[in-house]
């Protein structure tokens, strides 16, 4: 089963944000009934392990078919998976619901104020180039964007192809400032053979969910990231 995950930054003034987002996650704990709060599943000493619920509960009008109307009660459950990293990138998402706003404001607010949390923005390509243990690289497909043809004229190009299609990058693109905005890849990981997406807002997909294969990506965006 496929999986998505992203990853975001985090800033703010406190010392010891792991310790802050833990004792705040067990102060906002979710209990039964609760509309939101947190549920701790794990935690070490480089990161927490949890997930954000809200509770939504709604009356809806149905109509029998007899003709009797009568209302009913509705609960659905939001949960957003997270950990919190004690390096860059310190958040990780895993499939994100449609929204993940509340889940971040909720974070940013245990972390108090002047806490920004936003997006990872890095080149797809050097992202793949920290992935350390990834042998036998094959990227069969590129989308770049942005790629100046002339003064307020760009293009944006998909590059596929039954081989690794990395070394038309520079064909393509030559001396024009351009963008990476997705690569798919196919590699070898501990024997196994796995493929996966990488874009340039720190998502990645991973066509069978592997904590392996999750974790090897984020050890390549943080490295990434501290490299700068």
């Amino acid at each position: 089963m496929s999986s998505r995950i992203r990853w975001l930054n985090v800033k703010c003034n406190v010392q010891k944000p792991l310790e802050r987002i833990t004792e705040g996650m067990y102060d906002d704990e979710y209990t039964l009934g609760a509309s939101s709060g947190f549920i701790t599943k794990r935690v070490t000493s480089s990161f927490v392990q949890g997930q954000y619920v809200e509770r939504f509960q709604r009356k809806i009008q149905l109509i029998d078919p007899l003709g009797t109307e009568y209302s009913t009660d509705t609960i659905e459950y939001i949960i957003t998976d997270f950990k919190f990293f004690v390096d860059s990138p310190e958040i990780e998402i895993l499939n994100a619901p449609r929204s993940i706003a509340p889940a971040i404001n909720q974070i940013a607010n245990i972390l108090g104020l002047g806490s920004v949390i936003t997006p990872v923005s890095v080149s797809p390509s050097s992202w793949l180039e920290y992935a350390e243990g990834l042998n036998n690289i094959c990227v069969k497909n590129a989308q770049f964007s942005r790629i100046s043809l002339a003064e307020n004229v760009s293009a944006k190009v998909q590059i596929t192809g039954t081989v690794d299609v990395r070394s038309f990058f520079e064909l393509l693109a030559g001396s024009k400032s351009s963008f990476i905005d997705k690569l798919d890849v196919i590699g070898d990981l501990h024997g196994e053979r796995i493929r996966f997406s990488l874009r340039e807002d720190g998502k990645a997909i991973l066509n069978n969910h592997d904590d392996n294969v999750c974790l090897m990506l984020r050890d390549a965006l943080s490295n990434l990231i501290s490299s700068k």
